[in-house]
């Protein structure tokens, strides 16, 4: 370019289209990252050839000539990936590092710990990534614990997850054996390709989904050129997606792999991998110590203090074997916590009864005889139990207090936990409903001879399932009490890997003695009934998916009655805030979820146990729900995602400002993640999941202020597209989701995505009415936020304005941060 004759408009047109072409297209970013990962050359050779269009931008200028196509775009594309990387470079924050690569976590550690990183063949990178995972796998297992311990729990299930992979621990080996046998051919392969691309000139073979998804999680991990400097939102995202979709995949075929082999060698007993599991999102529990997961003995604690407390631990557990509860003070034994319910069963009148070994008398319920439990309780086979009845004190006095605050440490240390599920008498047509499925999931996931799944057995399996009764499901179509209570949905979130045992203490095991936990039961579900599953393989000899025997229906209709599904999958605040909804409790609901949801803070300051402890009858409820200092805690910790979920009254559409008359008076609440009406059939359907990397609130959300009647008075706003004054603004691609329909029948009416949200609103507002778009988060530039909707005349009230909550948007490309608004509104 140097020759060039910049007064030339014909040269300057021909070497801008030139550069443009370079720039916009793939080979540049791809070059640039395979030859200058993981180094400053990066962003010397970025601002170079940048320098170079900008200087041919101010010769076209000069010279006069018109802006060319694709300028805007490419101009777009800069400014995207720049305040991409601006960002990331400077995010060293924890929540952003916990979501790293493990190739990325070994880099990092490697230049700490010795000053130096492991070599980086990105051409060549199948070298790279084989030893890599060499070389973290001989530095976690190494007696040198530094390496483990800085690890995030989505890392660490991530390694566990590949480590049974490369050992097929629960599949055939064909699918890794073939993988390996490819290595050398690999090796040989130079590519400026990620190997997840269709241009990487090699093509994958698998004989499962397991697999498949597996190797990509692999690649993703440890293939240095699926990963960019800086740690760009799109591949943070990426890697996150496979994660959970290997999780998802893994925790199926460990459960069929194994309900596959009718007779298993008992030499094989103890030797069963676990099954894989979830990682919580720790940025969404930033308010939670105890899901912090600092070293065990090292937690940092905040002691609350009614009664002199020096740790999280119980005050009391029940001695199985001395059948008698004792008070935990210095010495703090393993214990295993059980999750049951009984309050709403209490004998009318209310009759307390003393228990040998329990210092204080219990009240007496109709689902089972209190006296019977000492001896039941030898059954687990372990040496010390929490238990509420037998070690909470059942009264509101200070030391019930501090111990119902603290149970979210109580089932955080147990060793394990189990729900005792006191109305199921045995497992066989639970046992018989997994067992379908499991053959199911390998008839439609899996090419392998190993893993072929016969009619015979197939037929066999639907035969057995067809003969059974659920026994989590009564004949009523109600799920067993235990899923019914709230204080139960708490103790299912602070333990999601709890065992399930029946009246009798059976535990839920599967063909190898390995218990099957809620959260692994959910996960089986979740993925059999997702309508777009790929198969690898069609049967016409098998039935269709919604043809199956009772009780494997009756299942999936316990998962999606309790939201289990989808609450032990992504376990965040807001999903149990929403599940709770299905859920009833006799007392205090605040106090029945507030340990899981880490809202705490309103019920300590009560020291004088004005709100009642564990019951009493309370006054002011928010849509007769929750006290209004509990409302107003969880929206000061959550922030933004408080307002996210989807209820049947963001339907409600006004045309007038008549239609809103009222709204002062009337619990309407469309802002809230919980409703007046509680069961089942709840109002509230689920809370809106935008993956994010690094979630930042706007930052009016947080001056927001909750009313009692639940409405939210607004005085700023982030406003990034209005439907009255949008017509003649630059696009912006977006997803647009309102809700249409009443009560029960609601559904989610989605717009197509890559709408402009202008358009989209406009389109929504019609003649009548008007649509704010309000930003509550961004992710590196991308905006999420809700849909307020207000009639287009005024209410004749000076300066107010009353709207709704009626629908959802993100926006699909990095932009500039939304300014906030002064507004005067209240949403009903």
């Amino acid at each position: 370019m140097e020759s060039l004759d910049f007064t030339d408009p014909m040269a300057v047109e021909a070497e801008l289209r030139k550069t443009i072409e370079f720039l916009k297209g793939s080979g540049f970013s791809m070059a640039l990252s395979a030859e200058f990962q993981f180094s400053p050359d990066y962003d010397q050779v970025w601002n170079s050839e940048w320098a170079k269009y900008d200087k041919l931008e101010k010769a076209r200028k000069d010279c006069g000539i018109e802006r060319l196509e694709w300028q805007n775009e490419l101009d777009e594309y800069r400014d995207s990936a720049q305040t991409e990387r601006r960002e990331t470079s400077s995010d060293d924050s924890i929540d952003s590092r916990s979501k790293n690569s493990l190739i990325s976590y070994l880099f990092a550690f490697s230049m700490e710990q010795y000053g130096e990183a492991p070599t980086i063949n990105r051409l060549q990178g199948w070298k790279t990534a084989i030893s890599s995972w060499r070389l973290f796998r001989e530095k976690y297992n190494s007696d040198d614990k530094s390496f483990r311990l800085y690890l995030s729990d989505a890392q660490r299930a991530s390694y566990f997850l590949l480590d049974d992979w490369w050992h097929s621990r629960y599949c055939s080996t064909g699918d890794m054996a073939s993988f390996k046998n490819s290595l050398d051919e690999l090796f040989s392969i130079t590519s400026t390709s990620p190997p997840t691309s269709t241009s990487f000139p090699y093509t994958w073979k698998y004989n499962s989904l397991y697999h498949k998804l597996c190797l990509e999680l692999f690649m993703r991990e440890f293939h240095p050129m699926e990963w960019e400097p800086f740690n760009p939102h799109s591949f943070l995202a990426g890697l996150m997606s496979s994660r959970k979709k290997a999780t998802k995949e893994a925790i199926s075929m460990r459960f069929a792999y194994f309900a596959l082999q009718e007779k298993l060698e008992p030499s094989h007993s103890g030797s069963f991998p676990v099954y894989p599991r979830y990682a919580r999102d720790k940025q969404l529990w930033r308010e939670n110590e105890y899901f912090n997961e600092p070293a065990k003995d090292g937690i940092a604690r905040e002691i609350w203090k009614l009664v002199d407390q020096n740790s999280p631990d119980p005050r009391y557990l029940w001695d199985v074997k001395a059948k008698k509860t004792i008070r935990v003070d210095q010495h703090h034994p393993e214990y295993v916590c059980i999750s049951h319910t009984w309050g709403r069963w209490t004998v009318k009148p209310p009759s307390h009864i003393s228990i040998p070994g329990v210092p204080w008398k219990v009240l007496e319920n109709t689902l089972y005889d209190i006296q019977d439990l000492p001896n039941m309780l030898l059954k687990l086979n372990h040496d010390f139990i929490w238990l509420d009845l037998f070690c909470l004190p059942q009264d509101d006095s200070p030391e019930h207090r501090a111990e119902v605050a603290n149970q979210t440490a109580i089932f955080h240390r147990a060793k394990k936990c189990i729900a005792w599920l006191n109305d199921v008498e045995t497992w066989d047509g639970t046992k018989a409903a997994i067992d379908y499925l499991g053959m199911k999931y390998l008839r439609t996931s899996a090419t392998d001879p190993e893993l072929a799944v016969s009619d015979k057995r197939l037929k066999s399996s639907i035969a057995t399932a067809a003969d059974k009764h659920l026994e989590l499901m009564k004949a009523s179509d109600e799920p067993s009490t235990w899923f019914s209570s709230l204080w139960t949905l708490q103790e299912a979130a602070l333990c999601p890997d709890l065992q399930l045992c029946t009246r009798s203490m059976e535990l839920l095991l599967d063909n190898t003695g390995t218990p099957i936990s809620l959260s692994t039961l959910m996960a089986i579900l979740s993925l059999l009934r997702a309508p777009n599953r790929s198969k690898m393989a069609e049967f016409p000899s098998d039935p269709p998916f919604d043809i199956v025997p009772e009780c494997v229906s009756k299942l999936f209709l316990l998962g999606k009655m309790t939201k289990l599904e989808w609450l032990l999958e992504h376990l965040t605040p807001m999903d149990i805030m929403v599940t709770s909804n299905t859920r009833t409790c006799k007392r205090s609901r605040a106090v029945a979820i507030m340990n899981a949801l880490g809202v705490l803070d309103w019920y300590k300051t009560d020291p004088e146990g004005g709100k009642l402890g564990t019951g009493g009858k309370e006054e002011n409820l928010v849509l007769d729900t929750f006290p209004i200092e509990f409302v107003r805690e969880a929206a000061r910790k959550y922030g933004a995602v408080f307002y996210t979920a989807v209820k049947s009254v963001n339907s409600y559409r006004v045309k007038t400002h008549e239609g809103l008359w009222g709204f002062p008076d009337v619990h309407i609440g469309s802002m809230m993640p919980f409703s007046e009406t509680h069961g089942w059939y709840t109002s509230v359907m689920n809370a809106v999941t935008v993956p994010t990397i690094q979630k930042k609130d706007h930052e009016a959300v947080a001056s927001w202020h909750i009313n009692e009647n639940g409405s939210v008075r607004i005085r700023s706003a982030g406003i990034v597209s209005c439907s009255s004054n949008s017509a003649n603004k630059p696009p912006i691609k977006s997803f647009v989701a309102t809700m249409e329909g009443r009560e029960r029948l609601t559904i989610v009416q989605n717009k197509t995505a890559h709408n402009d949200l202008h358009a989209s609103l406009r389109e929504l507002a019609g003649d009548t009415m008007v649509f704010y778009a309000v930003v509550l988060q961004e992710d590196y530039g991308k905006k999420s936020g809700i849909l307020l909707q207000a009639p287009r005349t005024r209410i004749p009230k000076p300066g107010k304005r009353w709207l709704i909550k009626a629908g959802f948007f993100n926006t699909l490309e990095s932009s500039s941060p939304t300014p906030s608004t002064a507004v005067n509104w209240c949403v009903a």
